[in-house]
């Protein structure tokens, strides 16, 4: 099962290699809470969870082929 992960914000420091954009291949379908807890990144850090124009939460299981964007609270100051 193949997933695209878009990670937009200062969270992409957290994902392996610092990606924003992770294609990869699961063995099974998984949450959006699964996936993150499998990469080490804490869910915390996603506020926002989007594919095909829907808002999710975090629970969203994506289905073979979806890209999904990841979104990371505002920070600074």
């Amino acid at each position: 099962m193949r997933v695209v992960l878009n990670v937009i914000g200062h969270s992409s420091q957290f994902f392996p290699g610092r990606k924003t954009r992770l294609e990869l291949d699961l063995p099974e379908p998984a949450s959006i809470r699964q996936i993150l807890a499998g990469l080490g990144v804490k869910p915390e850090l996603i506020m926002h969870v989007s594919s095909a124009g829907e808002t999710h939460n975090k629970d969203y299981v994506p289905r073979d082929g979806e890209e999904v964007t990841l979104v990371s609270p505002p920070s600074g100051g």
